[in-house]
C-alpha cells in the first residue's frame, strides 16, 4: 500500500462562468481536498439602477445584479415600440432591453364644449 506522503498532489483549475468572479479571499474547501482547492462562488456584476425610460415606468424589478430583470410598463397613452417589456443585467454589467423607445399610442385631445 502507498502512504498518502507518497501519492503525488493532484490540483484542480476552476473557471468562472460568465458574471461570476472568484471569492477575495479564495475559501479553500477541506478536508477533502490537499491541496486545498478554492471555491469559485458568483459575485454578480452589477448594472446599477434600471434605465430611465421616456414614457414608461418599472412595474417590477428583481435586483441588480446579473441576470437581474426589471420590467417597464407605458404610462398612460403610450404603447411599447415593440418587443419584450423586460431588461436583463448582463456579464458586462450594462442592462440589455427592453426597446428602450416608446412611441405615443393616443393623445390627449382637448373638447371643446358648445353652449
Amino acid at each position: 500500500m502507498v502512504s498518502p506522503s507518497h501519492i503525488p498532489p493532484c490540483y484542480t483549475h476552476l473557471v468562472c462562468l460568465t458574471g461570476a468572479s472568484p471569492l477575495p479571499s479564495g475559501i479553500p474547501l477541506a478536508p477533502v481536498f490537499s491541496p486545498p482547492v478554492t471555491v469559485i462562488a458568483p459575485a454578480g456584476v452589477d448594472c446599477g439602477t434600471p434605465p430611465f425610460v421616456l414614457n414608461a415606468h418599472p412595474t417590477s424589478v428583481s435586483g441588480t445584479t446579473y441576470r437581474s430583470e426589471v420590467t417597464y410598463d407605458c404610462v398612460h397613452g403610450y404603447l411599447m415600440a415593440g418587443g419584450s417589456g423586460t431588461a436583463v443585467c448582463n456579464a458586462k454589467g450594462q442592462w440589455d432591453g427592453p426597446d428602450l423607445v416608446y412611441n405615443v399610442h393616443c393623445e390627449l385631445k382637448s373638447r371643446f364644449y358648445r353652449k
